[in-house]
């Protein structure tokens, strides 16, 4: 799942990792070591194409460790990253550890490769301020749009392809309202290439309550009923929705 500081949160787990000596561990036996080009590829594609300069010490370090094989950068973390264009490499780095986050999250076993998403409670204040003069009801906030789309473009970017040119513009958008229990639900959609975003948006007196579900890489639509969108409206909103 991811939150507003979802690629920071890669980039410095990633950087403890590979800092920690103490924490080293050799390759699985019998696998083939990563080459340097291949340390280098799942590194940047780890923490969403950070540019790093050739010689940039602390970089050449990562490399130096990772052609070694410890600190869990083996073949298996490498295959697990790039099984797929939008692989979570950070579910990659807790499997190569042995670590099942659904099990401290049960959420997270309802995501498919590609699924994102999240929450935030907002303020009538904020969200005036982050809106000004559209409606929430109808369209996304540029911050929370930005976020998702940036990942995107760095992801495509980290695997040495370029992000399709839509200048962030959906090719489609909708809005809907659902009632449920005798409460209203915003529904807004916007589909851009190569990723679609859905917000669920309750209000009450004090001010809302969004949950962001996007996927990556699918042209199947987002169905909030079902899957990891369903679990977070479960988790946050405590409603099950289904759209007419």
């Amino acid at each position: 799942m991811r939150c507003p500081f979802a690629a920071l949160g890669v980039f410095f787990f990633f950087l403890v990792t590979l800092s920690l000596r103490a924490a080293e561990s050799p390759a699985v036996a019998g696998s083939t070591p990563l080459t340097a080009d291949e340390c280098s590829r799942v590194i940047r594609r780890s923490i969403y194409n950070v540019n790093f300069k050739s010689d940039d010490p602390m970089f050449l370090g990562w490399i130096k460790s990772c052609v070694a094989g410890t600190d869990h950068n083996t073949r298996r973390l490498y295959n697990c990253v790039f099984a797929a264009t939008y692989s979570d490499s950070l579910d990659c780095a807790y499997k190569e550890r042995g670590v099942d986050r659904s099990k401290t999250d049960p959420v997270l076993a309802a995501r498919v490769v590609g699924d994102t998403g999240g929450f935030e409670g907002q303020v009538w204040s904020m969200t005036k301020a982050v809106y000004k003069d559209t409606d929430p009801h109808r369209v996304f906030d540029p911050y929370t749009r930005e976020r998702y789309l940036s990942e995107r473009d760095n992801i495509l970017r980290s695997l040495g392809r370029t992000p399709p040119v839509d200048g962030h513009v959906p090719m489609r958008s909708q809005h809907s309202e659902v009632k449920a229990g005798g409460t209203s639900y915003w529904i807004v959609r916007e589909d851009y290439t190569d990723l679609q975003l859905v917000k669920i948006i309750h209000d009450d007196k004090n001010g809302s309550d969004v949950v962001t579900c996007g996927r990556y890489g699918s042209r199947n639509p987002v169905d909030i009923s079902k899957g990891y969108c369903a679990a977070l409206l479960e988790k946050f909103l405590h409603v099950a929705l289904i759209e007419s």
